[in-house]
């Protein structure tokens, strides 16, 4: 079975820009817990490794970025 992952940021509106900042952050945390995944870490790592991502980017998470397998 392949694991699927799914990062959602929050809830709001959109901001003028589209909300390019807030993708970009979603797309990191996504990529730092599909990595932990990937090495065959525990599922509670890869949550916690986005959560981390989330934490330390500038821009408020909006939105989801959904991983399976495919980079």
């Amino acid at each position: 079975m392949r694991p699927v992952l799914l990062v959602h940021g929050g809830a709001g509106r959109v901001p003028e820009d589209g909300g390019t900042g807030a993708r970009e952050g979603l797309e990191v945390a996504a990529s730092l817990a599909w990595r932990v995944l990937e090495g065959g870490g525990p599922a509670m790592e890869a949550v916690l490794a986005a959560g981390r991502a989330g934490v330390a980017h500038t821009t408020p998470f909006m939105g989801v970025v959904r991983r399976d397998g495919k980079a």
